[in-house]
């Protein structure tokens, strides 16, 4: 069901909390008495001045059940905190310091994410039940990240939520949609944490990036989870946060004290907050795209600061998540387009941040691949490579210094000296670290010879224009297998390429010829087993021939009897 909507559009970003982690909350109006047609125009400079706090993101939608105004927003967790410690008063300054009827006549009620306030013929009062034996509460939905405009049933897990009245709302970009859970259920305890449900996303084709919130509400209580719209290969990155989640869901609390603890809480804590960020930037990306139609620019991404951008790459990197990775480099590239001074502070984050430095250290040769070869085309048409094998870092290790010193990284090196420029195979011999050495020298202290030896054998094929392929006991290591004929000696058979006719021979002819077989039948055995053969026939034709003896009378085995002579 679609009904009233509203956007809100995000402010800009508060200098000074720029450099400050953002969370993402929620706060919730329900107003009696009221109609879409009465809310002021001026509502959303309302919000902003009674929370003190430009939020640096804000979204919202209205729904009926009197009148239903929910909005989503990221502030600094100092601005989250003020609010919460001081909410009853808050409450108090917006019906006081309004100029607009609309908050002092009339009832509503306001919640945040962790108390709620009615307020009710001039007086507020703080509700000291705000969570119930009945109030259901979402701890994971799955899958965490959908396909986008694809149909999706969502499972939803938690506590209490079968219980009758409990509703399910999915809200996007200032829409929604509704689900009434219309099973009974046997009032559990708040810790009874068996409740399922399920929910399905009708798939819009438009909504192809972006996020949406899964709520859960009854009688006014309840909580949200957000939910990822992306292509096929991020989900299945994405999706592994599942079990990191299913993992935290309940923390090992007494029934006689619901303290949590913020340390078992917080890798929770860290995934939930990196979906949100990730979210409201998919928001601003999906609404700077030509197929949205919208009169929205690039420099909507301005909005979403370097520091955020940091916090996705960094958490995406240490997770090896490619694809995810490539989209916001490639966000990031938009961004940093719309200034100058966006693209130096925009280099100046990744050179602090050495994405390709992490990569090489866990051995992720597609990271580190993905990373060398992304390239920025600038509006003047020249090309800048942002992630340079040879780029110092602290002690001035390079990317290839580390690689050099780490045992079986082979592919990693062989990656770094793969880069557009062929800047890595040119330094592995001449980068030198604080220290005047080499990479060539540390993979010789680290006993890695085999690292130089690649390194010369691609320099010889870049200089002979040839193409090596490196053999193992006679087998060639491609995606067909063959057999090159006799080994080499040094194990490495250099095949220069002169034309494509030489291509196509070698694919049809070297690179595809049957293998010899290594069974049983091979041809050593079969020779012996003629062999034996061979002299078997001979002896059975020999006894069998007439034998003649000195005594004149032929010899046969048939005449021979038993018995003495």
């Amino acid at each position: 069901m679609l009904c009233f909507n509203i956007w809100f559009r995000p402010f800009s970003i508060n200098v000074k909390f720029r450099w400050t982690e953002d969370r993402t909350g929620k706060i919730i109006f329900k107003l009696f008495g009221k109609e879409p047609g009465s809310i002021p125009g001026n509502l959303r400079d309302e919000v902003v001045n009674w929370l003190k706090h430009s939020p640096t993101e804000m979204e919202g939608y209205i729904r009926p059940g009197c009148l239903v105004l929910s909005m989503y927003l990221s502030m600094p967790t100092i601005a989250w905190d003020e609010l919460e410690e001081n909410f009853l008063q808050r409450v108090n300054s917006l019906v006081q310091a309004s100029d607009l009827d609309f908050w002092r006549k009339g009832r509503f009620l306001v919640r945040s994410d962790n108390q709620l306030v009615s307020y009710k013929d001039g007086m507020t009062r703080l509700s000291k039940s705000w969570r119930t034996w009945n109030t259901p509460e979402l701890t994971l939905v799955t899958p965490i990240a959908v396909v986008g405009g694809r149909k999706t049933s969502l499972v939803l897990k938690g506590r209490n939520l079968t219980i009758p009245g409990t509703q399910i709302h999915c809200t996007s970009a200032g829409k929604y949609i509704s689900k009434e859970v219309l099973c009974s259920a046997y009032p559990g305890t708040i810790y009874d944490d068996s409740g399922v449900e399920t929910f399905d996303l009708p798939g819009e084709p438009s909504l192809t990036l972006g996020r949406c919130f899964i709520e859960v509400e009854n009688r006014f209580r309840g909580n949200s989870f957000p939910v990822i719209f992306a292509n096929k290969s991020i989900c299945q990155e994405l999706r592994n946060l599942e079990d990191e989640l299913e993992d935290s869901r309940f923390p090992d609390v007494s029934p006689d004290d619901q303290v949590h603890d913020a340390r078992r809480l917080k890798p929770r804590d860290q995934v939930l907050h990196f979906l949100n960020e990730l979210g409201w930037l998919f928001q601003k990306a999906a609404a700077c795209t030509p197929s949205t139609k919208s009169d929205v620019s690039h420099s909507e991404l301005i909005q979403f600061s370097t520091a955020r951008f940091r916090h996705l790459l960094l958490f995406s990197n240490e997770r090896d998540w490619c694809s995810l990775t490539k989209t916001l480099l490639e966000i990031l590239t938009k961004r940093s387009m719309v200034s100058d001074e966006l693209s130096h502070e925009t280099l100046e984050m990744l050179s602090e941040i050495h994405l390709l430095n992490r990569a090489v250290k866990r051995k992720s040769s597609h990271m580190v691949h993905l990373l060398v070869q992304f390239v920025v085309i600038c509006p003047d048409n020249s090309k800048l490579y942002p992630f340079l094998p040879n780029y110092p870092g602290p002690g001035g290790l390079t990317p290839l210094h580390l690689a050099a010193s780490i045992d079986d990284a082979e592919d990693i090196v062989d990656a770094l000296t793969d880069d557009p420029q062929q800047i890595g195979l040119s330094c592995w011999h001449s980068v030198l670290d604080d220290e005047g050495l080499s990479p060539e020298v540390y993979a010789t202290f680290r006993n890695n010879g085999s690292y130089n030896e690649l390194v010369t054998r691609k320099l010889m094929d870049r200089k002979n224009s040839q193409v090596t392929i490196v053999l193992n006991k006679g087998e060639i290591h491609m995606d067909q297998p063959g057999n090159v004929g006799a080994n080499n000696a040094s194990g490495i058979q250099a095949l220069e390429i002169r034309s494509c006719n030489q291509c196509a021979i070698l694919e049809s002819g070297l690179l595809r010829r049957p293998m010899r077989s290594r069974g049983l039948l091979a041809r050593p055995y079969i020779h012996s087993m003629l062999a034996i053969a061979a002299v078997c026939v001979c002896v059975c034709v020999f006894m069998r021939a007439l034998l003649r003896f000195n005594s004149g009378r032929s010899f046969k085995w048939e005449r021979l009897d038993f018995g003495p002579t």
